[in-house]
């Protein structure tokens, strides 16, 4: 149903278009507006924010000649569909053709000198004659017929939560005489009001509610619902407390993290009843905070796998939230280029595929990481990485550094991590060794598939590696190829950001100290040739670069001048 979301002179937004699915994550460093974008929403379907006061910050760069713009666009082409059944029950008047596949929800914002910021609501399908909105009373809208809101801030509100889902539950309850009995009881029995309070049939439908949605998130403890004291107005005065699995004592509802689950489980059963009349929508700030990472893993199952939660916008700065969301879930990535103003915000959106499903079964984690990033740098294997990381960890400071993220494919299919992190607007530079082997120059071919292209040069027939030939007589024709295709090389190098090594990591580390006179390095205490350098690092990958690297550290800036590692160069000169 969502398509895109359309945000002019509004806050750090100046004019900016963003493509949207139906579960959308919001991604972004802080302060780039991942909190604006869920308000310019909120602006739109959350009547209880509407009538908020509008102040001169909220226009971009306090620009208040020009009126904000928050635009949503649905797609309405699946008639079938329950929720675009409820929509178009209620804009019959404001569209114009049956059969057009687009509608449009507008909130415009004037200054006006004498009357202050003019709200004004639109909706239609034809976005250059769109409908007012009418209104159905003060601060409601036939808008708020079809659309309903459960907002999740970033910060616990379980008091208030409870607050709101104890009225709402007691709207659908009638009162029974045995409850009046009760009540009668309770007055004249004060000394066992806590009790005769849990016996209320109301009392125990709301703890009911509450721990049937609990179990979704955690079934290791449950809630119950008391009373401290005899008022006028007994509702008012519950109060949440958990019950643990192995005994029956009450706990105060404390911890911010068990709180946020309880609070999550009320507002589950929010989603469900507006999900019968209204098209609910989940909005959520940060839901990882005061989560343990396990925690953060079993929330993503839970809102990405739940089938009753069709429509999310959510913000967040955890990988592990994202470990399980969904085919057709949408990431979308707010940040700011070099020297862009602080105020000012661009985006890059990528649709999920179910390439993305088999890239997570590989390396859910780094892939996840990725996403943070302003620059990720692909490799191969592990042993990559940790040379990478320990190098530009010296070269670059440390905000530089948080900014980068090696990923390591675990192999060398290097294409659809690229292009999932490409099109969100991510800085991606590869490296990968100049593979040759059965008659093939397979490198080279992988560098090119990358960006779609086929090597349409012959490839000399002295140049194809054979089975049968030792490392010395392939190392020589790796050099060789390198050189016989340097042009197409190079145009990998300036246009892809692709970088073919020489010939392979380990060769290539021993060359470029080689090349500064270099003989001999320190490995597990001993100090040893660099052909038996080579040798090590090729037989236990991972374990002997990481040896070395903990004993050569001097080396490192030697290593990240050579011209095998301009890679390298690269990424810091992009994250300068």
């Amino acid at each position: 149903m969502f398509k895109s979301l359309t945000l002019k002179n509004f806050r750090n937004f100046e004019n900016i278009y963003i493509e949207l699915k139906d579960k959308n994550i919001i991604l972004g460093m802080n302060d780039v507006g991942k909190s604006n974008l869920l308000h310019s929403l909120r602006m739109i379907f959350d009547r209880k924010i509407r009538l908020d006061e509008i102040h001169s910050s909220d226009f971009h760069n306090k620009n208040m000649g020009s009126a904000i713009e928050i635009i949503v666009g649905l797609d309405i082409s699946h008639f079938d569909g329950d929720d675009v059944e409820k929509l178009i029950a209620k804009v019959q008047e404001a569209r114009t053709q049956e059969e057009s596949q687009n509608f449009y929800i507008k909130l415009k914002i004037d200054n006006k000198e004498d009357e202050g910021a003019l709200k004004q609501f639109y909706w239609g399908d034809d976005l250059d004659n769109l409908r007012e909105i009418k209104a159905k009373g003060i601060n409601y809208l036939v808008l708020d017929d079809v659309f309903s809101v459960v907002y999740i801030p970033s910060h616990v509100e379980t008091v208030r939560v409870f607050n709101d889902i104890r009225k709402e539950i007691l709207k659908d309850i009638e009162e029974v005489e045995h409850d009046f009995i009760l009540k009668n009881e309770i007055n004249e029995n004060f000394q066992k009001i806590n009790e005769k309070i849990q016996e209320l049939t109301t009392v125990c439908k709301i703890e009911e509610v509450i721990n049937t949605n609990l179990k979704v998130f955690d079934d290791a403890y449950k809630v119950t619902i008391t009373s401290q004291s005899v008022v006028d107005d007994l509702y008012k005065q519950l109060k949440i407390y958990t019950i643990e699995s192995d005994h029956d004592h009450l706990y105060p509802a404390s911890g911010d993290g068990r709180q946020k689950k309880i609070m999550y489980a009320m507002l589950h059963y929010f989603l469900e009843k507006e999900a019968i009349k209204k098209i609910p929508i989940l909005i959520l700030e940060e839901p990882e905070n005061h989560l343990f990472l396990s925690a953060q893993i079993d929330l993503s199952r839970t809102l990405f796998d739940d089938l009753n939660i069709k429509y999310i916008f959510c913000s967040s700065h955890s990988s592990e939230l994202l470990y399980h969301i969904d085919i057709d879930c949408n990431l979308v990535r707010l940040y700011r280029q070099k020297n862009m103003p602080l105020r000012k915000t661009i985006s890059s959106s990528a649709q999920i595929s179910s390439e993305y499903h088999n890239l997570k079964k590989m390396y859910a984690e780094g892939l996840s990481k990725g996403y943070f990033a302003d620059c990720v740098l692909l490799v191969e294997g592990y042993s990559e990485k940790l040379l990478c990381d320990s190098i530009l960890s010296c070269v670059l400071s440390k905000n530089q550094f948080q900014k980068l993220y090696v990923l390591p494919v675990l192999g060398t299919n290097f294409k659809p991590y690229r292009d999932l992190l490409k099109k969100l607007g991510i800085k991606i530079i590869v490296r990968t060794d100049n593979d040759i082997y059965k008659n093939d120059i397979y490198g080279l071919k992988r560098c090119l598939k990358i960006v779609n292209k086929n090597l349409t040069e012959i490839i000399p027939e002295e140049l194809k590696g054979r089975k049968d030939e030792g490392e010395i007589i392939l190392n020589k024709k790796k050099k060789d190829l390198h050189k016989h295709f340097q042009p197409l090389i190079e145009n990998l190098k300036l246009e892809h950001d692709i970088f073919l090594a020489e010939i392979d990591l380990e060769n290539d580390i021993v060359n470029a100290l080689l090349d500064e006179g270099i003989s001999n390095c320190s490995l597990n205490g001993e100090v040893v040739d660099l052909e038996e350098l080579k040798s090590e690092l090729q037989y236990k990958k991972w374990h002997n670069m990481f040896l070395f690297l903990e004993e050569n550290e001097e080396l490192f800036e030697i290593i990240f001048k050579n011209s095998r590692f301009d890679f390298l160069k690269e990424v810091k000169a992009c994250l300068v």
